[in-house]
């Protein structure tokens, strides 16, 4: 006994909700949940895209913002790619046994903006200062060594900068973040068989919680 699909008319042996296969496709789609334009922040100094003050990159923007729009649907994967100011999608779509692709253009717009830690960065922020008590004439190659650490640890720590280096008597060097201060002068001890002497400052209050500065003082003999 021949079946035919209600909507179109086709002949077909396998229904799926009461619907042919290019019936039942047809009607799934989720394309109208992605908005004609995409709006995004980019810094214009470290040229990273943001959402929400966080950085992303374009391949996390698809994944955790873009795709959880279709959560728990039966989007598997969107793929992308930019061209001319503008976004082009194509989302990977399975429902039950079936797979389906769908394709949507957005207008892409970029707001250049200064983040925040480029900011921090650029107005002299720190929480720590490394004073480093050596012989002047291996001050490149300490800094040298601080700044290669520091690329390391700026991919976990957004305040993992340098936001001014002092040379006098000592080799001075200001940095964002307490953390990164503590694990270089770790890393110079153990190179360098330096004495480390760590103080701290209290310098206010934030959100009720004391403010410290630290100071970290390595000394190279």
């Amino acid at each position: 006994m021949k079946r035919f699909c209600p909507k179109c008319g086709r002949v077909t042996e396998k229904f799926y909700e009461n619907l042919c296969e290019e019936c039942f496709l047809s009607k799934i789609t989720y394309v109208n949940l992605i908005p004609e334009k995409i709006i995004l922040r980019k810094c214009k100094v470290c040229e990273r895209f943001f959402i929400n003050d966080k950085p992303q990159s374009m391949n996390e923007i698809v994944k955790n913002f873009l795709l959880k729009k279709f959560k728990p649907t039966n989007v598997e994967s969107i793929t992308h790619r930019i061209s001319d100011k503008k976004l082009y999608l194509n989302l990977n779509i399975k429902v039950y046994d079936l797979r389906k692709s769908e394709r949507k253009v957005c207008g892409l717009i970029v707001k250049l903006i200064t983040c925040k830690f480029c900011w921090m960065r650029q107005t002299g922020y720190y929480q720590a200062i490394i004073q480093v008590r050596v012989s002047r004439d291996i001050f490149d190659e300490i800094l040298e060594k601080i700044e290669n650490k520091l690329k390391s640890l700026s991919t976990r720590d957004e305040l993992a900068f340098i936001s001014q280096v002092v040379r006098n008597k000592f080799l001075d060097v200001y940095l964002g973040s307490t953390s990164a201060a503590l694990k270089i002068s770790k890393e110079l001890r153990s190179l360098y068989k330096a004495r480390v002497k760590i103080t701290k400052k209290l310098i206010g209050t934030r959100k009720g919680k004391r403010v410290y500065r630290t100071t970290v003082l390595v000394s190279i003999t």
